[in-house]
């Protein structure tokens, strides 16, 4: 993997030029790659994040370097950062215009991608996907999620179709994206599960006999309180505690508890319904603790 830097950054020469040579930044790191022995020129992937996600959408349009090209989180138009001091005439419409990916999407010949989570940028995604139907682009605008959450899974996803998946191109639908996105957070939270249990029973807690569990949920803004708890009819309601973060910051501590059977299957179970309570009241789920009474 190599992940460059660009003009103007990172102690870099030159000076940032907001998406324009930093484009020929991008495609200079790929012909770079391409002429080292131990690398398959025809199997290279461009993947960006966010600014970076934008910067390889303009790449993909300017070269078909790269056998795929993922953008997670990019935006539309330069101008939809919004609140930036940018080193060009923002009033030309054409320094506008080279800069932003909704005008040449018709133009991309590699197979991408675009991700973002329905808790993020959204309005950008959809403006993109209403401008084109080129069928060389694919969009996957995942539900529950944030603009972070889709990197790990679908980056391990791709990873393992680069290196185990033939000659062919990596797979690129929606309904893989979404599938990829749901079972990586599925085995993260049963895995996270069997740990908190094994550490339950190295307490001695017996496997099988009943308990009841506080799962817990940390979010950040007060007046969403009644809509947090509303969330959650199906748990119930333990204390309520304000924390602060390592910067200082507040931060809401809720706590539901279940009495169920110390089983993995039965965890798994009540564990998926906070999960999902916790994705819908777009609050952060903590995982669970065995309350006092019943150590």
């Amino acid at each position: 993997m190599l992940a460059p830097t660009v003009r103007g950054t990172a102690d870099n020469p030159g000076v940032q030029e907001a998406f324009l040579g930093e484009v020929d930044d991008v495609l200079a790191a790929a012909a770079y790659l391409r002429s080292l022995p131990f690398v398959d020129p025809d199997r290279i992937v461009l993947a960006g994040h966010s600014t970076g996600g934008t910067l390889a959408l303009l790449a993909a349009q300017s070269t078909d370097l790269f056998c795929a090209v993922v953008a997670f989180g990019p935006v539309a138009r330069v101008t939809d950062y919004g609140g930036q001091t940018w080193p060009f005439d923002q009033s030309n419409p054409d320094e506008v215009r080279l800069r932003s990916p909704l005008y040449f999407l018709d133009s991309i010949r590699t197979p991408t991608l675009i991700v973002e989570g329905e808790r993020a940028n959204i309005e950008d995604l959809v403006m993109l996907k209403e401008a084109t139907e080129n069928p060389n682009i694919h969009f996957a605008l995942l539900e529950d999620e944030d603009h972070f959450t889709p990197l790990a899974p679908v980056n391990r996803w791709l990873a393992r179709q680069m290196m185990h998946g033939g000659d062919g191109e990596p797979r690129l639908d929606s309904d893989a994206v979404h599938a990829v996105v749901r079972s990586f957070y599925r085995e993260q939270r049963e895995a996270r599960d069997l740990r908190l249990l094994a550490e339950q029973r190295a307490d001695g807690v017996a496997l099988g006999e009943t308990a009841t569990l506080e799962f817990i949920c940390h979010f950040r803004i007060a007046s969403r309180l009644d809509t947090v708890r509303a969330a959650f009819d199906d748990f119930t309601p333990g204390a309520v505690a304000e924390l602060v973060d390592a910067n200082g910051g507040s931060i809401l501590e809720l706590r539901w508890r279940r009495t169920l059977a110390l089983t993995p299957q039965e965890i798994f179970d009540a564990s998926a319904e906070f999960s999902a309570a916790c994705r819908s009241a777009w609050v952060r789920d903590q995982g669970w603790e065995l309350i006092a009474d019943d150590r």
